[in-house]
């Protein structure tokens, strides 16, 4: 995981954030579930990206997780997506 640095304005403490990092995907038709090396495993609709929507199966299980381990790549699909819109959703900037 990738830590953070941060300091509290307010009592001057510095607070380290740790951001999980992609580790696999789990894809199917409806959804794509991402699984991180904190444990955690969420998951966003295909429906929320229009060229996920309209791949198959096959087309969705080739993807390639880029080396920050923060974004997704469908070479085929011409998509890409960042780890954020698992964690954020739709209003994280990212899409």
């Amino acid at each position: 995981m990738r830590q953070e640095q941060t300091i509290d304005k307010h009592n001057s403490q510095v607070i380290y954030k740790y951001q999980p990092r992609l580790l696999n995907l789990e894809c199917s038709k409806g959804e794509i579930t991402a699984i991180l090396d904190d444990g955690r495993k969420l998951t966003v609709p295909t429906t929320w990206f229009i060229r996920l929507r309209k791949a198959n199966l096959s087309q969705l299980k080739k993807y390639h997780i880029l080396p920050d381990g923060y974004h997704i790549h469908w070479p085929s699909l011409d998509e890409d997506i960042s780890l954020r819109v698992f964690t954020d959703g739709l209003n994280s900037g990212c899409c």
